[in-house]
């Protein structure tokens, strides 16, 4: 009976120890979760910083326009292109003439890079305008310079895309000021290498009518490098990124055999 009794106390305390351990373990992970809350930004604090606002803003047009002129030769509306697997896909170059080496059509990085500003400038200046409004939702004001747009710069290098939103302005919160003239975002994007892969495939090509394309991609694992030819002398390569999966095409026409020769 004794030893009965025993066990129902061991029983009893080691239930009651279980329920100590759920409570103490349900405290910490309120306590946890309330400490993340507390150290998580509230919304107006992440509408009070620009770098943030500003980066989320700009992040998706870039992204968006950088998956629009990779498949299409670097270009949002391709004026001369070939058409593969339904694509438009801007030519490098065309032939001047059959045995003849091929002219560059455009000057493919710095177009590039303008496409993208000109695609994403606009929106940046609306951004701007909705930034001010979403300030002053939050209790905090926004005092510009000037009422001129902002200035866009777009840079880019190697797996990134940097925009610069050149534009005074004064932050005010409660009693913190916050002085801003530009402010610097940066994007991830293998819009790039990609560009320079495909300029070098273009002025070897032009060059030499050929590109080692298989010893490329040995030589860099990273980039996937296929060529497709079609029935009217141009060749499509297609540059793939293994590292981000974006793909850029490229067209290049040249180094025919002229009609009428064997």
């Amino acid at each position: 009976m004794i030893r009965r009794i025993n066990q129902k106390k061991a029983q009893v305390a080691i239930w009651v120890i279980l329920g100590v351990i759920l409570v103490a373990s349900a405290l910490t992970f309120v306590f946890i979760e309330t400490k993340t809350d507390i150290l998580k930004p509230i919304e107006g604090e992440t509408a009070f910083d620009v770098q943030t606002y500003l980066q989320e803003c700009i992040k998706t047009d870039v992204e968006k326009t950088v998956d629009i002129i990779l498949p299409q030769g670097g270009f949002i509306k391709p004026k001369n292109y070939a058409v593969f697997n339904g694509i438009n896909i801007s030519y490098f170059y065309d032939n001047a003439g059959y045995f003849e080496p091929g002219v560059a059509q455009n000057l493919l990085l710095s177009s590039m890079k303008n496409e993208i500003k000109n695609s994403i400038e606009d929106k940046i200046i609306e951004c701007v305008d909705k930034m001010e409004n979403a300030f002053e939702r939050q209790n905090s004001r926004i005092e510009f310079a000037d009422s001129s747009p902002p200035l866009i710069e777009v840079d880019w290098g190697p797996d990134i895309i940097s925009v610069d939103v050149i534009k005074k302005m004064t932050i005010i919160k409660q009693e913190e000021t916050q002085n801003v003239e530009k402010t610097t975002v940066k994007i991830k994007s293998p819009a790039y290498n990609l560009a320079i892969i495909a300029f070098d495939i273009g002025t070897q090509e032009a060059a030499t009518c050929n590109f080692e394309y298989v010893g490329y991609s040995l030589t860099y694992p990273r980039y996937q490098i296929n060529k497709f030819q079609m029935s009217d002398s141009t060749e499509i390569y297609i540059i793939y990124d293994t590292k981000s999966k974006k793909t850029m095409n490229l067209a290049v026409r040249g180094c025919a055999i002229s009609p009428g020769l064997p």
